[in-house]
């Protein structure tokens, strides 16, 4: 069995989209020095945010499964870009708490990147359409 999720991004300002996900609305803006009014982050910041919280929430569902006590978890990613904004590096740190060794923890962490659809998605192709009307 499939399923789908969907969201829809309508332009509302120049630099401003407003996007429909199930039955919440989120923002995506620039910041003002980049055109934008700042109503919202942008969409590559909602990209670092969803790749940390898929990180974080993966991690626990797989630690728990195997029993490893990871206590606090926190990440932190950064997205780098060059003087033409082309993306030139990301980078995810994950800072965990807890009593667990460092070889579960690695191992928590390296199935989660397997286990994260955030992390899939970054390596997936996109098969792009063009609509009319």
């Amino acid at each position: 069995m499939t399923s789908t999720e969907i969201a829809r991004a309508v332009l509302v300002a120049p630099k401003t989209t407003e996007i429909a996900i199930r039955g919440h609305t989120i923002r995506c803006d620039k910041p003002a020095d980049l055109g934008g009014t700042d109503s919202g982050p942008m969409a590559s910041e909602y990209l670092l945010a969803a790749l940390a919280s898929c990180t974080l929430t993966t991690m626990r569902k797989i630690a728990e499964k195997r029993k490893v006590e990871l206590g606090s978890l926190a990440c932190v990613t950064e997205m780098d870009f060059d003087d033409r904004g082309v993306v030139v590096a990301m980078r995810l740190r994950v800072e965990v708490g807890g009593t667990a060794s460092d070889k579960d923890v690695e191992t928590v962490f390296r199935l989660s990147e397997k286990a994260c659809t955030i992390s899939q998605l970054l390596s997936f192709p996109v098969h792009r359409a063009l609509a009319r009307g």
